[in-house]
């Protein structure tokens, strides 16, 4: 069966849009006849091409949000093992969906599953969606029959990074805040307030201060060229992005990020807990080790840091331990060296890698806590600096006006 986009009108002429399951148009045309809908437009989203492999949907381009996929996650690992069939495990997930683009994905999948593929090879058709990392743990999960435990360990990962990248967007929240409100507030001073000012000395025909004149030259600038300063902010914001896709200015810029004093801990200790929780996932759900490396290599944004897995990886195939392999390079946190260390000692590689990842996230949270702290401060100060000059190159000619006087 495939997966149709629908638009119908209801018995009172209201518009309904969603998706629907169906041999064909005319099936589906009948279901929606049957629910008292009148179909209006029928579109197939989930058409393949002629190649034999799930991988040539084209709904593969679909997303899914960290909250959709815990969500979605979490309730097939409850399902499945409750012993719900996965074909119907799939189908009650998504009549539970509320946005018709995630129900539209877990139906193609569905209908990919029941053309005689596994869950990892239909969720393939969907790699923005299901990533490398949550298809082969699938994949393990499936081999080793432990599904539902192997989906648990999934949610349990997708909330994590989840819970992190909240953290980190609340700690940034209130610094941009301030910085855009400081912003506006210098700008409105610059374009509204210093010209009023002005007109007055200028009646008075007085030499200015120094410093009044810069502040006049800043005002005539914000008023005179605003939009050639925003047209240039924004170009070179795009040129920038074009140069970060090539591959050896992007490699030169997150090199030079590992050398920035404050932006080195926060990159390292990020990329750290990241990779530690997907190869710990991996390694618990059976994924073989080199596998799991490679895998998990995919998740470490930054590319020296990368480099050193992919490096870590070879020579764990020539024979060496993952240990020392990564701890030759000196990018990764002494602590999860230790501590994967031990685990190759005691055989047990995949809990060591969970209390890292759970200590490199505490380390993180705690540490956007401090750098938010000190910001914060920071912020206000710079800015109460530069309102502070603004006031006081207003107000020193009206006091030398008042002392000659």
């Amino acid at each position: 069966m495939a997966v149709f986009q629908y638009t119908a009108l209801d018995a009172v002429g209201k518009t309904q849009k969603g998706v629907i399951e169906g041999d064909n148009a005319r099936h589906v045309r009948q279901q929606l006849r049957e629910r008292n809908l009148t179909p209006t437009a029928i579109a197939e989203t989930d058409e393949r091409s002629r190649s034999d492999s799930p991988k040539a949907a084209k709904g593969g381009r679909g997303r899914l949000s960290l909250a959709d996929l815990s969500l979605i996650t979490r309730q097939m690992a409850t399902l499945i093992g409750a012993g719900t069939p996965l074909a119907e495990s799939l189908q009650m997930v998504a009549s539970q969906a509320e946005k018709p683009r995630v129900r539209a994905i877990i139906l193609g999948v569905r209908s990919t599953l029941l053309e005689g593929y596994s869950l990892a090879d239909s969720l393939a058709a969907y790699p923005a969606a299901f990533g490398q990392m949550y298809r082969a743990t699938v994949d393990a999960g499936e081999q080793t029959g432990k599904l539902d435990k192997v989906l648990e360990r999934l949610a349990d990962y997708v909330e994590d990074q989840q819970a992190v990248a909240g953290t980190v967007s609340k700690a940034l929240v209130y610094p941009i805040l301030l910085v855009i409100v400081c912003i506006g507030i210098v700008v409105g001073l610059l374009v509204f307030a210093v010209p009023s000012v002005v007109s007055i000395f200028d009646d008075q025909g007085r030499e200015l201060p120094g410093i009044t004149q810069t502040l006049i030259a800043m005002s005539d600038f914000a008023q005179n060229w605003w939009f050639a300063s925003l047209l240039g902010v924004i170009s070179s914001w795009v040129v920038w992005r074009q140069l970060l896709k090539l591959e050896s200015v992007a490699y030169a810029y997150d090199a030079w990020k590992l050398r920035v004093p404050l932006v080195r801990k926060l990159i390292r200790t990020g990329n750290t807990a990241q990779f530690s929780r997907t190869l710990a996932i991996l390694v618990n759900s059976g994924v073989p080790l080199l596998q799991a490396i490679s895998v998990a290599a995919q998740v470490v944004t930054n590319r020296p840091m990368q480099t050193t897995v992919a490096h870590a990886a070879a020579k764990v195939r020539e024979g060496g331990t993952l240990a020392k392999s990564l701890n030759q390079s000196g990018q990764f946190q002494p602590l999860l060296i230790h501590m994967i260390a031990s685990g190759e000692a005691s055989g047990e590689l995949g809990p060591m890698l969970q209390k890292a990842a759970e200590q490199q996230d505490r380390e993180l949270h705690n540490y956007v806590g401090t750098l938010t702290s000190l910001l914060n401060p920071i912020v206000l100060l710079i800015m109460a600096s530069i309102v502070l000059f603004i006031v006081f190159a207003m107000m020193l000619p009206i006091l030398q006006m008042s002392n000659f006087a």
